[in-house]
């Protein structure tokens, strides 16, 4: 099953949090990144026709909302192609944690199939490609 969606806006690199960082505005920023990103998958998760009830509401269910829609075991890939609107952008590498980050309940399994960038973009978007076996 291949799963393609985009995320508008620029992308912000993987955050790794310890204790009191939680509560930083970078933090604060972080999540709300991650939320956006839950948002832009679920239309083509419902044109893939992924059942998201089917999943275990106790690991990425909070306040009736999926917060990692992906819950499969097994071996899965990804692959991110960042477009930027100048020179100052994170490490592609670090925006393609971010986005796992925010899709995967557990991403132990999850293959790059890569990553690339454009600079000089008129507008700042990430493109996903996400492949499932079935």
């Amino acid at each position: 099953m291949r799963i393609e969606f985009t995320v508008p806006g620029k992308p912000m690199a993987k955050l790794k949090m310890t204790g009191k960082q939680h509560w930083t505005p970078k933090a604060r920023k972080y999540v709300a990144y991650k939320n956006h990103v839950q948002e832009c998958i679920q239309p083509a998760l419902i044109a893939a026709a992924i059942d998201l009830r089917e999943r275990d509401p106790k690991k990425i269910m909070k306040g009736g909302r999926y917060l990692k829609p992906i819950a499969k075991n097994g071996k899965m890939s990804m692959q991110i192609f960042c477009h930027f609107e100048d020179e100052t952008h994170p490490d592609p590498e670090n925006v393609f944690g971010a986005i796992a980050d925010a899709i995967f309940v557990n991403d132990k399994h999850l293959a790059s199939k890569g990553w690339d960038f454009a600079c000089g973009t008129p507008e700042s978007k990430v493109e996903v490609t996400i492949e499932i076996p079935e």
